[in-house]
């Protein structure tokens, strides 16, 4: 991919200088891509959790439960899009920090960064169990999910199938053991237990 620039340039310093700058500029919108995702994530959960809130204090109204759910299922269906337009930008940002990364390596080769990568990886390896920081387990997928579970929580209070309705709505209908407390107006501190 890289091999026919193998050779050393003859504006050796500047070229260093460019990729250094070009490799900061590459890892900085990887982490900016990634925090992008978290918020828009963050949000959309912070949504349903408000949505779900408010039909549990309207009693999951048929009416309500189909006007709110239509709204998770735009935000879900706009985080879970988001999250993956988001991916594929970060991947593309990851492919062209290590080209630059391994183009440093060749035009510095007295620096060994390759043998300081392989040694940072084996040091980590003697701190941390490989399965916790090297895992093939797809972690955007993680984004992904979250975001439509969401557009899953809309579509399951918007149309209700398997009467999802009825069953959330089963809550107002809670034994009577649970007793209320009250305070008296006549005195701040008297308490009074309702059954």
């Amino acid at each position: 991919m890289i091999r026919h620039m193998a050779t050393t340039p003859l504006d050796y310093p500047q070229s260093v200088t460019v990729l250094l700058e070009l490799y900061k500029e590459n890892t900085a919108h990887g982490r900016h891509l990634e925090t992008q995702r978290q918020l828009v994530s963050g949000l959309v959960l912070a949504i349903g959790g408000t949505v779900v809130g408010a039909l549990a204090s309207l009693k999951f109204d048929r009416g309500a439960c189909w006007g709110l759910g239509c709204v998770l299922i735009a935000f879900g269906l706009l985080g879970t899009v988001f999250s993956i337009v988001q991916y594929g930008k970060w991947t593309e940002s990851r492919q062209r920090w290590r080209v630059f990364r391994r183009r440093l390596d060749q035009l510095c080769p007295r620096a060994q960064l390759g043998i300081a990568l392989t040694i940072s990886k084996t040091e980590m390896a003697d701190d941390f169990p490989r399965w916790l920081y090297a895992s093939k387990f797809p972690l955007h997928w993680l984004w992904t999910l979250l975001n439509f579970s969401v557009l899953l929580l809309g579509v399951a209070l918007a149309f209700q199938p398997f009467g999802v309705g009825k069953l959330l709505a089963r809550d107002s209908r809670l034994p009577p053991t649970i007793q209320t407390i009250k305070i008296q107006q006549s005195s701040p501190l008297a308490v009074k237990v309702e059954p």
